[in-house]
């Protein structure tokens, strides 16, 4: 997390919310898959992109209530993951790890950028929706 919410190079930080980062940006046409649509961040991913013309595929299960003991809200929780789904900034950006809606460059390990790793991971979920 950025340090009493200083603003990273996206000019956006860990207490935006994910209306703030999304504000002014045309989703039609996009489809995206949000797991835990149900509550907390997930809910309110749901709700911006749908509001920015997202067609949105809401994956469900059971309820958790953990997230209610995160320290950042649902607004600011969800503002991350829209941030990379929908702002112009991160367009053609692959490969990254962001946190609070910033390329997160010192929070990546080796195991990260393994590609050999990152095509066994691949092969093992293919083989799990068999």
């Amino acid at each position: 997390m950025w340090i009493f919410g200083r603003k990273g190079t996206s000019g956006f930080s860990c207490w935006s919310t994910a209306e703030e980062v999304t504000q002014g940006i045309n989703g039609f046409g996009l489809a995206a898959i949000v797991t835990g649509a149900t509550s907390g961040i997930g809910m309110e991913t749901t709700r911006v992109l749908a509001l920015h013309g997202v067609h949105v595929i809401m994956a469900v299960r059971i309820v958790n209530w953990i997230g209610r003991y995160v320290l950042k809200n649902i607004e600011q929780g969800a503002s991350t993951t829209c941030y990379v789904a929908l702002h112009p900034q991160v367009k053609g950006v692959s490969g990254e790890y962001f946190s609070d809606n910033n390329i997160a460059t010192n929070k990546t390990t080796s195991l990260a950028k393994d590609s050999d790793l990152a095509k066994k991971l691949w092969e093992f979920s293919l083989d799990l929706t068999k």
